[in-house]
């Protein structure tokens, strides 16, 4: 669910700077929403590999599902990257922060503005101590998912093994996110917001019919 500027409890919706607000806040809410639900039905799919029963399911196209959970992982990643990217052009988290530190007084209640200045220092010294977990993510992305490193070739190497970033911190990223938003649409429109798909585990539809097509195709089997 987005932000609506419609509903916005801001004094000036139609400014510059409020519209852009909530231009920032919904395009990172998007990719939040995507990032997780994505990164969370990778995991859903990929801990099936543990059972033999979901194993068998998933070995009916187990190119498909290796593809899928590849693209899932890979896409999640990469977007998490961007949103703690230090490109001054770039959408981050850190610029939305930065935006609103700039521009709060055009943005916010008059009222509001002392505990808005709380939550930017807050945010920003937050983002600071995770420099160590943003930087891992960043070597992630620039020696696997968006380069080749040659030391893939030059020796055994498992670059994921190596930045050791465990899946509770790369929830931890997506969380930090959100939280910066909502802490913001808490005064701009007393709202929160999830920042994970309701219906990301559907695919359990497409998992059903097959198993229920593997058990007929079993049972006729049984009468032949």
């Amino acid at each position: 669910m987005s932000l609506d500027i419609n509903k916005t409890k801001l004094p000036d919706p139609n400014s510059s700077e409020t519209i852009r607000y909530y231009q920032y806040a919904n395009f990172i809410l998007d990719e939040l929403t995507y990032i997780k639900s994505a990164f969370d039905l990778y995991i859903h799919i990929y801990n099936k590999r543990t059972k033999p029963e979901e194993l068998g399911i998933l070995n009916i196209s187990p190119a498909f599902w290796g593809m899928t959970t590849n693209a899932l992982l890979n896409s999640s990643i990469i977007k998490l990257c961007k949103l703690y990217d230090s490109d001054n052009k770039a959408i981050t988290i850190n610029k939305f922060i930065n935006y609103v530190s700039s521009n709060k007084h055009k943005i916010f209640n008059k009222d509001d503005i002392s505990e808005i200045e709380k939550l930017i220092t807050n945010d920003s010294d937050l983002l600071k101590t995770k420099k160590t977990y943003i930087l891992k993510l960043k070597e992630l992305r620039d020696k696997n998912l968006a380069h080749n490193d040659i030391k893939l070739f030059q020796t055994e190497s498992n670059i994921w093994k190596e930045i050791d970033l465990k899946i509770e911190d790369f929830h931890m990223l997506m969380n930090i996110c959100g939280d910066v938003i909502n802490n913001y649409a808490s005064f701009s429109d007393k709202t929160q917001h999830m920042i994970q798909a309701t219906n990301y585990l559907d695919v359990e539809r497409t998992l059903n019919f097959i198993r229920r097509s593997k058990l007929i195709a079993y049972k006729d089997s049984l009468k032949a």
